[in-house]
């Protein structure tokens, strides 16, 4: 469990890219992490709507924090508080509603879903699949053995740890 915790803590500061953010204008990312640690903490301070709802404002900064609502979700469907999970749904309902609900009400719903959801998918349209998938690998360089074990570690402590969320 400690390897897969030092890898999960790590992770991202391993990548290049990670700490040029600054420098490219995307500042906000710091935010996906300060929303995500805060989700953690009303996670454990037994208060499952706040989680959720911090849970869903990390990944809607950057699609990547994901993990965040997942491990929101997935510490109660473990133990089996499925009341605090729907708690934790309430939350990151409420929170969506609330920052897509200006959008919908202008009428640029269907612009948002394209630019949000549909182009990162797409890609330009010159690139092929492989092209991407290779650039995603560059992008990953020497973060690759960090992902390995901490995925592993990740999985083995699910089900052996009351701590598998940090792996």
């Amino acid at each position: 469990d400690k390897v897969a915790a030092l890898a999960g803590s790590v992770f991202l500061f391993t990548l290049p890219t990670f700490y040029t953010f600054a420098i490219r204008g995307l500042r906000p990312k710091m935010f996906m992490l300060l929303f995500g640690s805060v989700s953690i903490l009303y996670l454990y301070k037994e208060r499952p709507v706040v989680s959720g709802a911090f849970a869903a404002l990390s990944a809607g900064l950057w699609q990547i924090t994901i993990v965040f609502p997942l491990i929101a979700t997935l510490y109660h469907v473990k133990n089996r508080e499925y009341k605090k999970t729907t708690l934790v749904f309430l939350g990151m309902g409420a929170t969506t509603i609330i920052v897509v609900l200006p959008y919908i009400l202008r009428g640029a719903a269907d612009d948002m879903l394209i630019q949000v959801v549909i182009a990162p998918f797409i890609g330009h349209i010159e690139q092929s699949l492989f092209s991407r998938l290779l650039q995603g690998g560059y992008m990953v360089n020497f973060a690759a053995p960090l992902i390995i074990v901490g995925t592993i570690g990740a999985i083995q402590s699910f089900y052996k740890s009351e701590l598998w969320w940090v792996g």
